[in-house]
């Protein structure tokens, strides 16, 4: 495992804006010495598939790990970045100075964790928390212009002025937390990677950054798995 800051020394790559906490690129990498794969689970608003790629290539490269098997996704924090350019550019632009130091950390970070694998324990499984999840879709009474321009029956995140027009969701909600958790061979946790179909939780300032609900899982659940106390070398993970 490893965790590495996004954050570079050069600040005002993100327009000067205040940091509430830290965001991260955090790396898990399972091996059961036949097939191996990774999760690379980043604190960023979005991230284009180029330079996805183009992560992916240069772990490949310097590792030769398979790029088929590196599993690659931010968790859309809002208060996060958007690392990409404009949509004419997409596929042959040239990275700017962030997404530069994007690959080079997140590369670096991948290396670190390959080559400090150490054997693990591992255990899964699933639970239901319904109350935190809705569908954010709604057929309505009367027709609504969507995105692409069309009429239609059903409405994405309709605002207080059209819930007299909701009738009811347009499909079920997904409402299980599933997991996959590792400890050291003397029973120390060391990982787990959730996921669970919440949308964002946020609650800084605009203009400010931080990794929002996603870093606060990582912090408190390894709070609670040691005693009150931030064991470094644990990451949390949520997707």
């Amino acid at each position: 495992i490893s965790k590495v800051s996004i954050i570079p020394e050069n600040k005002l790559l993100f327009g000067n804006k205040k940091i509430n906490d830290t965001l991260y690129a955090k790396t898990l990498i399972i091996d059961n010495l036949e097939e191996k794969v990774a999760f690379i689970i980043i604190d960023s608003q979005g991230i284009a598939q180029y330079i996805v790629d183009e992560i992916k290539k240069n772990i490949n490269l310097k590792t030769n790990f398979p790029t088929q098997n590196i599993v690659v996704a931010t968790t859309h924090t809002h208060s996060g970045i958007i690392s990409n350019t404009s949509p004419e550019n997409f596929n042959n632009s040239k990275l700017n100075e962030y997404q530069l130091f994007l690959i080079k950390t997140i590369t670096n970070g991948f290396i670190s964790a390959y080559t400090n694998l150490i054997p693990s324990k591992i255990a899964w499984a699933n639970f239901d928390k319904s109350e935190y999840v809705f569908n954010r879709r709604w057929y309505t009474k009367k027709l609504n212009m969507n995105p692409y321009g069309i009429m239609d029956s059903i409405i994405m995140n309709p605002g207080s002025s059209l819930r007299k027009q909701l009738i009811k969701p347009a499909g079920p909600i997904d409402p299980q937390i599933s997991f996959i958790a590792l400890q050291t061979t003397s029973n120390v946790p060391l990982a787990i990677l959730a996921n669970y179909s919440l949308h964002y939780v946020g609650g800084v300032e605009k203009d400010v950054i931080s990794a929002d609900y996603f870093g606060f899982f990582d912090t408190n659940l390894n709070k609670l798995l040691h005693e009150n106390k931030i064991n470094p070398n644990f990451l949390g993970l949520m997707t």
